[in-house]
């Protein structure tokens, strides 16, 4: 059962564009810094997009805790790739560009048949898929 939507987009920080002009689209990103998150070696889907349209130095940070990719967004340190949802509220941040659609990820909740015929994993549903499924819409 699908619960939620997330969707991401490039932003920068009111810092950052007070420097620099912000990317009006995929094709404006070369000569901008960005940070990552990256909690392992291996590139999450996030960053291979990001470098189809930019060279790894433009790559000025990497954190292993989405939290600290974002508030180095937040300070100015370079662009990121953002949830949409989380990124909207905050007045520091300005988005770049509409979100990228290669990027939007379906949040499932999969039970198997035998499970969800238990009271308690129903209940659980219950309360738990719209509390998740809040989060990002």
């Amino acid at each position: 059962r699908k619960i939620s939507v997330a969707r991401y987009a490039v932003y920068g920080s009111r810092a950052y564009a007070a420097k620099r002009r912000l990317p009006m689209s995929e094709a404006d990103l070369k000569g901008h810094r960005f940070v990552v998150y990256r909690p392992d070696p291996t590139p999450r889907p996030n960053e291979a997009w990001l470098l189809q349209f930019i060279t790894p130095d433009q790559i000025v940070g990497a954190f292993a805790e989405f939290a600290l990719m974002r508030e180095a967004v937040t300070n100015g340190q370079g662009l990121g790739l953002l949830n949409v949802k989380h990124s909207e509220p905050d007045d520091n941040l300005i988005r770049c560009f509409d979100p990228v659609e290669a990027l939007t990820q379906d949040h499932l909740l999969l039970v198997s048949p035998e499970a969800y015929r238990r009271p308690e994993v129903k209940k659980f549903i219950k309360f738990f898929a719209p509390r998740y499924a809040s989060i990002f819409k």
